[in-house]
């Protein structure tokens, strides 16, 4: 019996330790220790081998080892277990293998490996992709696949960003990138480092300059070789060519500072010319009252500023030419006044400054009816040249007008003077651009009158003349549409009315003083106003894009001026009558003028 026992006993221990044997791939599964390449490294060489040692004893079986590309899952290569030399450490136990590829792999790109739960005995195999990969070494630099402006584009838009679109993600390192003029050379520095730059990191670059660029200038880009490299360490190779990323940026609005100043200029050259005429028909007038005759006279008015260095060339020549002889007319009075006048406007209101020449000249006949009413007839011509700014930019402008005037008196020193005129205006005008310059010719009709209401009190000095007065000055000119010749950016200009008006109250007085050698009259006039410029709109579009109507608008600007006329004149017993006077006028919109003036006339 215990003999039996006893021999049962040894036949169980067997199959149980049979039993473990046999089922000793499931009971004690063995895991890897390490691996080449180690699951999630980078930059493995394209050349590598691969390696699997495990944490204790496998046995090789019948399965295989797959290497596959993690983009599109497909095989590289299979190795077969079976076939396979494992090395046992003596020391361990442990297991390995080497496994050596037919070649190369792709530069940086993703693998993983999968190993056959039935390869090894003692190993559950790898059947998961994310379990060991690996990603291969970077040796290509970032490449530019695409900017915006994109090279050679054209109108780009002056406040637009630039962005550097890369085949790969590109971290900022350090240099600059350079936004260069390309007709002047001068650059637009960005550091890469800097708040200009963003998306660091990522494949899209932006570059936000501090400033807006040039209308209608072209640039290329530079970028330095240190700028930006991949995560790899691999430097972006940069742009040192002017041709390969360059653009140009479209024609600003028609109405850029030079143009709105040009625009501004040709209403207050068609006002001007209105005030120009009415001014000397009002002085013509004011003379006949004061002296109570219309006998043939010339005024021949020199204007300057009164600081210009050339009065007194100016007055030498005017002494010695300009008084001429006319005929005497003993029923109408043959009259003549003619100004030159110099001066500068200052940079203000978003114009530029302006260096301004005017020159007119009015020829006029009247009758003094009687004591009470005087008609007269006349023909006025105007020019203007304006400089503008610094940049070439001109103006010449030139009116002609025919008027009627008429004074009458509606009761005891008290008068009413009426003006009325018809003109034509015209205008050259040039301005620089860059391929060049760009002109322009426009027309202009005008319509204009002035209205009168003067009253001389009764005053007890002798031989003091005074009178109060009130003036309204209406003005309209239609300046006609025009198109300009040059470049791109030349404009065609629609219609643009000017509607003008001027209400005005105040005195002149007078006072003689008899000498020796000549009768003395000094003077004093002074003056308010409010002046008023209404529905001058300026339209226009470039002449190769009619659709987009740029506007500028100009009208429905008004202003008080006030004008202070101090004056001596002396009339000298040969007949030769000299007023010199000096004149200051100021508005409310903060312009001013200084001139001194000179009047010869010498009758007939």
């Amino acid at each position: 019996m215990n003999s039996l026992l006893m021999n049962n006993k040894y036949f169980y221990l067997i199959v149980f330790f049979f039993i473990i044997l046999t089922n000793s791939k499931h009971a004690y599964a063995v895991d890897l220790a390490t691996t080449v390449p180690a699951d999630n490294a980078t930059q493995i060489a394209i050349n590598t081998g691969i390696a699997l040692n495990w944490a204790g004893t496998v046995t090789a079986n019948d399965g295989n080892v797959i290497l596959k590309k993690k983009t599109d899952d497909s095989t590289v290569e299979t190795f077969a277990s079976s076939g396979m030399f494992l090395i046992t450490d003596m020391m361990t136990g442990n297991v390995s293998a080497a496994l050596s590829l037919s070649s190369d792999l792709d530069e940086d790109t993703e693998y993983y490996i999968l190993i056959d739960s039935s390869a090894f005995n003692g190993f559950d195999g790898i059947s998961s992709k994310t379990t060991l990969n690996f990603k291969t070494v970077d040796n290509n630099s970032p490449s530019l696949t695409s900017s915006s402006p994109s090279d050679d584009a054209s109108n780009v838009t002056v406040s637009s960003d630039i962005v550097l679109t890369f085949n790969e993600a590109v971290d900022v390192e350090s240099g600059n990138i350079h936004i260069i003029n390309t007709s002047t050379g001068i650059p637009i520095a960005i550091d890469v480092t800097g708040t200009l730059l963003s998306g660091s990191g990522t494949t899209e670059i932006t570059i936000n300059p501090s400033s807006d660029l040039e209308h209608e200038t072209s640039y290329h880009v530079k970028i330095d070789s240190s700028a930006f490299d991949d995560a790899a360490g691999n430097s972006y190779a940069g742009i040192s060519s002017t041709t390969a990323l360059n653009f140009s940026t479209k024609p600003g609005e028609v109405f850029n500072e030079t143009v709105k100043t040009l625009t501004k200029n040709q209403t207050v050259a068609a006002t001007n010319s209105l005030n120009q005429s009415l001014n000397r028909i009002a002085g013509r007038m004011n003379y006949i009252r004061s002296t109570n005759n219309n006998s043939s006279n010339q005024n021949i008015r020199l204007a300057m500023n009164f600081d210009n260095e050339l009065l007194g060339e100016m007055l030498n020549s005017l002494s010695a030419k300009v008084v001429k002889k006319q005929k005497v007319t003993e029923k109408w009075g043959v009259w003549s006044e003619g100004n030159i006048s110099f001066g500068r406007i200052g940079q203000q209101d978003g114009n530029l400054g302006q260096d301004i020449h005017s020159d007119g000249v009015t020829f006029g006949i009247d009758k003094k009816i009687n004591d009470e009413k005087t008609i007269g007839f006349a023909i006025s011509k105007s020019w203007q040249e304006t400089e503008v700014g610094s940049n070439n930019a001109n103006m010449d402008a030139a009116a002609i007008s025919i008027m009627n005037y008429t004074s009458f008196k509606i009761k005891d020193k008290r008068y009413f003077e009426i003006v009325a005129g018809i003109g034509e205006m015209d205008i050259d005008l040039s301005r620089d651009v860059p391929s060049g310059k760009n002109k322009g010719k426009r027309k202009g009709n005008q319509l204009f009158g002035s209205f009168t209401y003067l009253l001389e009190p009764d005053v007890e000095i002798v031989d003091r003349n005074l009178n109060y007065y009130t003036r309204i000055d209406l003005g309209f000119t239609q300046l006609k549409a025009y198109t300009e010749t040059g470049d791109g950016t030349a404009a065609s200009y629609k219609t643009q009315n000017v509607k003008s008006a001027s209400l005005s109250a105040g005195l002149n007085l007078s006072k003689l003083i008899e000498t020796n050698k000549a009768i003395l009259e000094p003077s004093l006039k002074f003056e308010l106003g409010k002046d008023k410029t209404i529905n001058s709109v300026s339209e226009a579009y470039y002449i190769n894009n009619s659709s987009e109507i740029h506007s500028n608008a100009i009208g429905d600007q008004s202003s008080g001026h006030l004008l202070l006329n101090l004056g001596l004149g002396a009339k000298f017993k040969n007949g030769v009558n000299i007023n010199t006077t000096y004149e200051h006028y100021r508005s409310t919109n903060e312009a001013f003028n200084n001139s001194f003036s000179i009047y010869l006339r010498k009758p007939v």
